[in-house]
């Protein structure tokens, strides 16, 4: 599972309008590598706040049915970032992380600058 596939669950959701429920007939668009994640990448997508699970109980065999809807959360990320709100993550954590590297080394350019500027005003003090 990647975060693709989690971008992929999150526009499935939005396709849904009555909500997923699993049964017996996989979504034509998982491949069975994929329907095997679709579980766990939708419990990711409750944590995240972007879906929401409605249980409800079988009166025929008392088990639960759980019924997963896209959230308001969901919506506005789909519609916000580019209908990929993971990979629009990942790629602002990357943004940010080089930001960071040049940060540091433009403190170092200045500290090795400053530090340059204060030896040749000692060597050439006459």
């Amino acid at each position: 599972m990647d975060i693709n596939f989690l971008d992929k669950t999150l526009r499935f959701l939005y396709t849904c309008k009555s909500g997923y429920t699993f049964t017996k007939d996989q979504p034509p668009q998982y491949s069975d590598e994929e329907y095997k994640f679709l579980k766990p990448a939708l419990e990711k997508l409750i944590k995240d706040g972007y879906a929401n699970k409605v249980s409800t109980q079988s009166s025929a065999t008392k088990n639960f049915i759980h019924t997963y809807n896209i959230s308001f959360e969901g919506i506005l990320a789909l519609s916000n970032d580019g209908g990929q709100p993971y990979a629009e993550q990942k790629k602002k954590e990357y943004i940010i992380k080089i930001w960071n590297v040049f940060k540091i080394i433009a403190v170092a350019v200045n500290a090795i600058v400053v530090l340059l500027f204060t030896i040749l005003t000692f060597m050439y003090k006459d």
